[in-house]
């Protein structure tokens, strides 16, 4: 009986040693390409996804600097500034198709970053709108009252906006900097 157990075990025992080998070699091999396929991803990343994330930010920061009142207000002509009714109305449509055309954005940035863009335009709309409503008789004084209220705001959400949009996209890069 003792050669029958000692037979068996000659043979389990290299078998075992074969076997725990096997499952080494290929452990090492799944690890490896594991790795691999992680870095790969990760370059893809840098490669593709962060150029679009810039994009988005920059895109973001223009959009803001677009419905600032002082940009709004050098876009308008003599002829815009006729009718106030049609001026304060193309200010909105002009604000409102600068962020459709944006709405794409909000995927790369962070859902803080994105609902600050949005309030930085609802606070420009609601200026826009109480402008046009105390100050009806002239273009100037139109002009006037934007930048008054404008500038009642301790820190306008616009400049918020921005500073949030560049402390992100600065945290941003400084993580990939570090990953290096």
């Amino acid at each position: 009986m003792n050669q029958g157990i000692l037979i068996i075990l000659l043979i389990l025992i290299p078998s075992l040693i074969v076997f725990l080998t096997a499952l080494y070699v290929l452990h090492s091999m799944n690890e490896r390409h594991l790795k691999e396929i992680r870095l790969l991803r990760n370059d893809d990343i840098k490669n593709t996804f962060l150029p679009l994330k810039i994009q988005a930010y920059e895109r973001l920061a223009l959009f803001l600097e677009r419905i600032a009142p002082e940009q709004l207000l050098a876009k308008m002509s003599k002829e815009d500034a006729e009718n106030l009714t049609t001026l304060h109305q193309y200010i909105l449509d002009t604000i409102r198709q600068e962020y459709e055309y944006n709405l794409s954005q909000q995927i790369y940035v962070s859902r803080k970053a994105w609902l600050s863009v949005i309030s930085a335009k609802e606070e420009i709309i609601q200026i826009i709108n109480q402008a046009f409503n105390e100050a009806h008789s002239s273009y100037s004084e139109f002009a006037v009252k934007i930048f008054e209220l404008y500038l009642k705001k301790d820190v306008p959400a616009i400049k918020k906006s921005l500073d949030l949009l560049r402390s992100e996209l600065n945290r941003e890069v400084f993580y990939l900097e570090s990953e290096k």
